[in-house]
């Protein structure tokens, strides 16, 4: 049986080496085109980014966050990967690795441009949620 802590360490650096080796491929092509496997890593390298914060500090993590996150990481080898691709991928793997609901609502923020909006974000998985003044439902 594999350790957790191991595959959530192998995950994390997977996926950081994965955008740095991004970064580094587009800078070197410059100017040239980038195919579109690499513009997908790079617009989602964020989310990537957090994934990893998460499975390396986040003292619980879903079981199956890890697990995912690899998949994740074998996905981006195929050369059709695009953008919404990835962005569904992130999306899955954040589903694993939060152990929220019950999410934990924080201070709401308000836009100056419509004030009947307001964003909430959880304290403990930065889920965010649009909605009334009312804090959202726990779920």
């Amino acid at each position: 049986m594999t350790d957790p802590q191991i595959t959530r360490h192998t995950a994390a650096r997977a996926l950081r080496e994965l955008v740095v080796d991004a970064e580094e491929t587009v800078l070197d092509l410059a100017p040239g085109p980038v195919d579109e496997r690499l513009t997908a890593i790079i617009d989602w390298r964020h989310g990537l980014r957090t994934i990893a914060d998460l499975l390396e500090s986040s003292p619980v993590v879903g079981a199956s966050g890890a697990e995912r996150a690899l998949v994740l990481v074998d996905a981006t080898r195929r050369p059709t990967l695009d953008s919404p691709a990835l962005a569904e991928l992130v999306w899955w793997v954040m589903d694993g690795v939060q152990v929220c609901p019950p999410h934990e609502w924080g201070c709401p923020i308000v836009a100056k441009l419509a004030p009947d909006e307001v964003t909430w974000t959880c304290r403990r998985c930065g889920a965010i949620a649009r909605g009334s003044a009312a804090a959202p439902a726990t779920m």
